[in-house]
Order: C-alpha cells, then structure tokens, then sequence
C-alpha cells in the first residue's frame, strides 16, 4: 500500500474537520449548546471521542468553529460587496443566496437562535462579531445613502432586523412564513 502523499493527507483532515463540524451543528442544533455532549457528537460523527480532540480542544472550540464557518460563507456570498458597492442587483443576490441558506441550513440557524437566547454563548458569538460591524453594515448604509434615505444607517438597522425576524419565523412556520412571498414585499418597499 502507497503512502498517502501531504496533499492526500490535508484533503483527508479537512473532510474529517468539516464532518465533525456538521455532526457537531446537528447536536447543538438538535440539544441545544448547553446540552450537547463531545460524546454525542462523536457518535453522530461516527468517529472517536478522542479524534474530535484532536481537531477541537473543546466544545467551545467546536462550536468556534461551526460560527467560523458560517461567517466565512457569508463573506463569499457578500462577494465583492465590500470593495465594489452594493447594487440593486448584488442585494437581491445577497438576499435570494441568504434564503437559500434559511431553507437548506435551517440546523445552522436553529443553532444561532438558540446561542443568541443563552448568555455564555451570545457573548462568544458577540466577541466574534465585535469589529466587523461597521465593515459589513457600511455597504448596506452607502446603498441607502445613495437611494436618498433620510436616515440610511436606521434603515440598514431595520432591514438587517427584518432578514433575522424572517428567518426565525420561517424556521419555526415555513408554509405561512413563505420566502417566495416576503422576497416579493421586500423587492418592492426595500431594495
């Protein structure tokens, strides 16, 4: 038997990471972050307890780096958006691509929610967020900015607390809270 080459190697740690990370998502997601044992995510996992420690020193690292991952997709979905300005036609990219994700990562989501009602893991996501606001909130408000909003900055705040409004009720009511249905209301009053 040939030996597995670096590459083979790094390609192997990765996939076993990401499985770990996505049975780790469905524990938490499923008992809560609190609740959730290295023991059940192992399980889920179908790997050793003592493997997931070679990859996370904790639970807290774990769920690190589920909230590291996620925050690295939304940077891909927000694209250029950060360099090149938001447009009519990025933001409803940005919005039907972050729809896609209520509907397909509705675990993820589920999670979040949960960790932003719990005082220990709301700062740990807050302590991940902290310094990325004014960056991720500045395109949004130079968009408003530029359609002769009064008050752009309010009204960034109010469209970001709608999206999150949305994704908690569609997560918990996906019939009467159709995505379909709300894009159309926020095409017309919001983009």
């Amino acid at each position: 038997m040939t030996p597995r080459s670096a590459k083979q190697l790094e390609s192997l740690r990765s996939e076993r990471r990401i499985q770990i990370l996505n049975a780790a998502l469905q524990v938490m997601a499923n008992q809560g972050y609190t609740h959730a044992t290295m023991q059940e995510i192992a399980a889920v996992a179908g790997v050793s307890k003592g493997l997931i420690y070679n990859y996370f020193l904790n639970k807290e690292m774990l769920l690190r780096g589920i909230l590291e991952e996620s925050l690295r997709e939304m940077t891909e979905v927000m694209g250029d958006v950060y360099t090149a300005g938001l447009t009519r036609e990025k933001f409803i990219r940005i919005m039907d691509e972050t729809f896609r994700k209520y509907s397909e990562e509705s675990s993820y989501w589920s999670l979040y929610i949960s960790l932003m009602m719990q005082p220990e893991p709301k700062r740990m996501v807050l302590d991940m967020m902290r310094g990325h606001e004014a960056s991720y909130f500045a395109p949004w408000n130079e968009y408003y900015r530029q359609k002769g909003h009064p008050d752009p900055e309010a009204m960034t705040l109010a469209v970001h607390a709608l999206f999150d409004g949305i994704m908690i009720n569609h997560i918990n009511h996906p019939t009467l809270f159709s995505l379909e249905r709300l894009r159309a209301i926020l095409l017309e009053f919001f983009i």
